[in-house]
Order: structure tokens, then sequence, then C-alpha cells
């Protein structure tokens, strides 16, 4: 089993539940509004002075192929985006977990 962190803009959370459903991944959660600040961009509080927010996608995935393909095409993603805002920044962490005798596998993305 993989679990998955998904932070991004509230405006890429469509395009990000969209390639969910392309990737035929079908175990998750949303949150709609996250305030959040990160190395990656100005913070986002949704307040006049900081305005805006983040969306939060929490994904468990026990298909190792697929949890390759959401890697691959969110680095595509990337490569193509037309602003710092359309941008999905990822880091990768495994996780060996004693209680379940499994790798996990952790990403953070956040919007820059």
């Amino acid at each position: 089993m993989k679990f998955i962190y998904i932070t991004c803009n509230v405006s890429m959370l469509e395009t990000v539940t969209s390639l969910l459903d392309e990737e035929e991944i079908t175990d998750y959660q949303v949150m709609e509004q996250v305030t959040a600040k990160s190395n990656y961009s100005l913070p986002r509080l949704n307040t006049a002075v900081w305005p805006g927010y983040n969306s939060s996608v929490f994904i468990q995935e026990s298909d190792k192929n697929k949890v390759s393909s959401l890697i691959e095409t969110i680095n595509r993603m990337n490569r193509s985006a037309f602003n710092n805002g359309e941008r999905i920044s990822q880091e990768n962490k495994a996780i060996r977990s004693p209680l379940l005798n499994a790798d996990r596998f952790i990403l953070f993305i956040v919007s820059i």
C-alpha cells in the first residue's frame, strides 16, 4: 500500500482529480481549502494580506504501476506548466513500516 499526499493551488485541484480518474485511482480524499506556507511559493492564508488557498489530496494506492504512472504524469505537467502557479513540485520518500511489514511511498507535491 502506498500513501500519497498532494497539495496544490486550488486552481489545479480539478486537474489533479481528473488525473486520478484517468489513472483509475479511486481511493482518495480531498480537502478543498487548506491554508499553507512553504518554501516553494508565497503564503496562501486566505486573508487580505495573503489571499488564496491550496487544496490537498490524500491517496491510498496498492498498485505500484499506478503510482509510477501518476508521478510520471505530474513530472510531464511540470515541464509544460504555463506559470509557477500551475507547477507542481514533488518529493518522494520511502518509509518502511514494521507494523505492516510493507514499504510505504509518500509523495509531497506543492505548488510553486
